[in-house]
């Protein structure tokens, strides 16, 4: 399942491939990944630019890629070496990406994931938009004294589909929570 999404990385003219940081810094821990569905997958993020690859900058000074892929490293449960300067991503078949992460350093690494619904989060935030196009017609309805029970309801109604769902698209993420063994090889 290859969706675009977009990457934040800071402008310090430093390379953001991980091909190219200092050998030091790679280490190759053994990861267990863990998951409580078993369409999970764990996934390295490819860094590379390529010619899907666009780019664009924010107004705060942050660089955004567009990237179109990932490589799938391996499915729930499993256990693998792999370098810690990669960024990875927990996905899979009606499960919400999570945020991207870093393996910590270590000899052992245990990665466990709490998927999320990606239809429940699309339908959170498909509820929040309701919401918020709801109270612009429960505003202007309010102000008229003739509408003004039916805008104070939609204004209700439009605040009801905001924190639900808000709600819903917070609970359907999916989160990652990461244990290391403090040795170091």
């Amino acid at each position: 399942m290859a969706f675009p999404f977009l990457l934040p990385i800071m402008m310090t003219g430093a390379d953001t491939t991980s091909r190219n940081l200092a050998p030091e810094w790679t280490e190759h821990p053994k990861v267990t990944f863990i998951a409580d569905d078993p369409r999970a997958k764990l996934e390295r993020v490819d860094m590379t630019p390529s010619e899907h690859a666009r780019l664009t900058h924010s107004k705060q000074g942050k660089l955004w890629m567009l990237f179109t892929s990932s490589d799938p490293v391996c499915e729930a449960p499993c256990e693998k070496r792999l370098p810690n300067v990669d960024l990875y991503a927990v996905t899979g078949k009606g499960i919400k990406r999570s945020e991207f992460f870093v393996l910590p350093r270590g000899e052992k690494v245990t990665v466990n994931a709490k998927t999320g619904s990606s239809l429940l989060f699309g339908v959170g935030a498909g509820t929040v938009a309701l919401g918020g196009l709801a109270l612009i017609p429960g505003l202007g309805m309010s102000l008229d004294a003739d509408t003004r029970a039916a805008g104070l309801a939609t204004l209700g109604g439009s605040l009801l589909l905001l924190v639900g769902g808000t709600y819903l698209a917070y609970v359907s993420m999916t989160r990652v929570e990461m244990k290391q063994d403090e040795r170091r090889r």
